[in-house]
């Protein structure tokens, strides 16, 4: 499981490098949204946006089956994979003329909740400090002005975590 994840890791840094070196240099990611709307490169996303699907799903199945934190890091390192991958597309979406796909916004509405179910599992292991952490990154890094549900799941960690502190 984490050499498949290695492996993983590897390709996407790979595809992402290869599908533009500049993207990330520039704030616009103008020339990613070219590459990726291109009938090749939304293929080579989409083949690795299923690839980190199974590895996300394997890694939630292994924590349910096993409830250990090593197995609730793995999950949490592939949903965050899976995640980062599908908000690449939507922010070089989001500044380009092109549209989003069709169900883009609700898989990462789903994901981003998936990964509150990780931060769940942190508090249910009495990790408060990375559950707030992962419920902040939430607010902060993973919205796409649809996300209202793990939104508030993220919010009331933060407000649980502010009330214990006092």
């Amino acid at each position: 499981m984490v050499r498949q994840r290695q492996v993983m890791t590897f390709l996407l840094v790979g595809i992402i490098c290869a599908i533009s070196a500049c993207a990330f240099n520039s704030p616009n990611y103008e020339k990613l949204a070219e590459y990726l709307h291109s009938p090749e490169g939304f293929a080579q996303w989409q083949q690795m946006e299923g690839q980190l699907a199974k590895v996300a799903e394997s890694a939630a199945t292994e924590y349910n089956r096993t409830h250990t934190m090593e197995a609730l890091r793995s999950y949490e390192t592939a949903i965050r994979e899976y995640l980062d991958h599908g908000f690449l597309l939507y922010h070089a979406f989001s500044d380009s003329p092109y549209d989003l796909p069709k169900g883009l916004r609700r898989s990462l509405e789903r994901r981003t909740a998936e990964l509150m179910d990780v931060a769940d599992g942190y508090l249910k292991e009495h990790s408060i400090p990375i559950a707030v952490g992962i419920a902040r990154e939430v607010i902060l890094k993973y919205n796409a002005g649809v996300m209202d549900h793990p939104q508030h799941r993220a919010e009331g960690i933060m407000l649980e975590y502010r009330y214990r502190r006092n």
